[in-house]
């Protein structure tokens, strides 16, 4: 009788222990979308699903959002056409929806260095982004054609 109460108490526990974990997790992550500035661009900036030809994807990439809020390694970024659109890995999706900058919506696009880190920074007219990786060139090149086909 009393080893069936213990284990009935370790499952409890188990499953308490479990459901608080991914609680807090998606806590956290909620916290880092607003704080992050995550959750404004993926409203302002909506991913519609369209990409255009010539769409390259770049996986494990670096993004940087407001100057200290670092997503290492861990955004999917489309490079196409149409814009920049940029997908956080699967586990990390809880308010992180995917949104797409348009080229036109970028102001300006130069290189930088950030946390030791080389890639480049885009500025919009509501924030500032800094993405490193293989995409950063490929983005500096577009933006670059762009802006002379302008």
């Amino acid at each position: 009788m009393q080893i069936e109460m213990a284990e009935g108490n370790i499952i409890f526990i188990f499953v308490l222990v479990i459901f608080i974990w991914v609680i807090l997790y998606m806590v956290v992550l909620g916290l880092i979308s607003i704080i992050s500035g995550w959750n404004r661009f993926s409203k302002i900036y909506p991913f519609d699903g369209a990409h255009g030809e010539s769409a390259h994807w770049f996986s494990f990439q670096t993004v940087v959002l407001r100057f200290w809020i670092s997503y290492r390694f861990c955004i999917r970024i489309l490079v196409s056409d149409k814009g920049i659109a940029f997908f956080p890995l699967g586990i990390f999706r809880f308010m992180h929806r995917p949104f797409c900058i348009r080229w036109e919506e970028i102001q300006r696009i130069s290189r930088k260095s950030v946390f030791l880190l080389q890639g480049i920074e885009m500025i919009t007219k509501h924030g500032k982004i800094f993405v490193s990786g293989k995409s950063a060139q490929e983005i500096f090149t577009r933006a670059q054609t762009k802006k002379e086909l302008a």
